[in-house]
């Protein structure tokens, strides 16, 4: 067969322009009325015997309803139409062939390859087993991703009435499934509580643009996360307008163990329970503070620097407002492990806390700007330089 042997496309099916009585659709069993076709036994044998005997001619409302079906589906296929999972149509034929392709009804230009036979599991499901992704969904425009503590990992996030429940979920969902494209993504939380935080990685097609976990505008504190947003290995992720609030046996809050995190416009850092807890954690990491915000519960430490781990705030004085004095245990700024925090931009604090101001050691370095002030961080206990090639200026 020559590729010149391909046939013309049908630009409309057969019979489109059909009247009502000249049309009808097959239907799936045989009926009673004499002389029409089903799907079942097709042309019944009325159809092929002489008038005389008693034969019935077919029908061409008959003729004209299969012929519509038929080449309605050569049009589709010609143009390149999409096939979507029907769970009718699965059970029907006892599930899709190994190695067909469907393409996801969630995710536009997401496709999903079968890796077995007799395959009735829908492959948009969380819980589908037997398919494999084929292709990501690229974004062609900037997208909000919705999550709300009401919501069901089952929905596509795509709308306030469809989120996801998870912030992990919607970004797993990011990682395994889109190409960003360069184009912005926001993950927007509604109000309420969420028991989970969330580790971001691997993320396709970033490019330039940021990822935001955008919560409240108005009220923050209406949007409370109780557990540890981490950069992963991802450069380029914003958080904003949301508190923490974190427990567990760690309690981190905001941490960068990899990549470049931003704390935005907004935050309020509640709590951090755990018995090493701290607000903003950089291990290998670097995070950015850019924007004022607030503490409103204690920790082991506010700013926590190991392993290389950057903190940096911006080239313009950071207002930091404390209310009912926290307690950090450990020190309010604690570095350690060639660790290095540089607050060049400046600190500003509103409102008092206790605890040592800093504790620095093993090759680190804080960075006041301030030449070395010794209140440079809030607390009732003076700081410590525990030295081995730690610098504190």
């Amino acid at each position: 067969m020559l590729l010149t042997d391909i046939p013309s496309k049908f630009n409309n099916p057969f019979g489109y322009a059909a009247g009502v009585p000249y049309i009808s659709s097959p239907v799936p069993a045989t009926t009673g009325t004499p002389g029409r076709a089903a799907l079942d036994t097709g042309f019944p044998p009325l159809n092929f015997q002489p008038r005389g005997a008693g034969g019935i001619p077919p029908f061409g409302q008959d003729i004209n309803g299969l012929m519509f079906q038929t080449t309605g589906w050569a049009r589709w296929l010609a143009a390149g139409g999409a096939i979507f999972y029907d769970a009718a149509f699965a059970t029907a034929i006892g599930g899709y062939p190994k190695n067909c392709v469907l393409q996801s009804t969630f995710y536009p230009g997401l496709l999903w390859r079968s890796l077995v036979d007799n395959n009735t599991s829908d492959p948009d499901s969380a819980l589908a087993t037997g398919w494999a992704r084929a292709s990501r969904a690229t974004l062609s425009a900037d997208t909000i991703f919705y999550v709300s503590p009401a919501g069901s990992n089952t929905n596509n996030g795509l709308t306030a009435l469809t989120p996801f429940q998870t912030i992990q979920f919607a970004i797993d969902t990011l990682t395994r499934f889109y190409d960003l494209n360069n184009f912005q993504v926001t993950i927007q939380l509604a109000d309420g509580t969420y028991p989970a935080g969330a580790t971001i990685s691997n993320l396709v097609g970033q490019g330039s643009k940021y990822l935001i976990i955008n919560g409240n505008i108005s009220t923050p504190a209406n949007v409370v996360v109780q557990g540890t947003i981490n950069s992963g290995n991802t450069t380029g992720v914003t958080i904003q307008y949301f508190r923490f609030s974190t427990t567990g046996s760690i309690g981190q809050a905001l941490a960068a163990s990899g990549g470049v995190l931003n704390s935005g416009q907004g935050m309020d850092f509640g709590p951090s329970l755990g018995g090493q807890g701290s607000h903003i954690y950089a291990n290998g990491g670097t995070i950015q503070v850019g924007f004022n915000y607030t503490i409103s519960g204690g920790a082991n430490a506010h700013f926590q620097i190991f392993n290389s781990g950057k903190i940096l705030l911006t080239p313009t004085p950071i207002t930091v407002t404390l209310t009912g004095t926290p307690a950090f245990t450990g020190a309010f700024c604690t570095v350690n492990q060639l660790g290095n925090f540089n607050g060049a931009g400046g600190l500003v604090t509103v409102g008092s806390a206790t605890g040592p101001r800093y504790s620095l050691d093993n090759f680190s370095f804080i960075f006041t700007g301030s030449g070395g002030s010794a209140t440079f961080f809030p607390g009732n206990v003076a700081g410590t330089n525990f030295g081995h090639g730690s610098v504190y200026n």
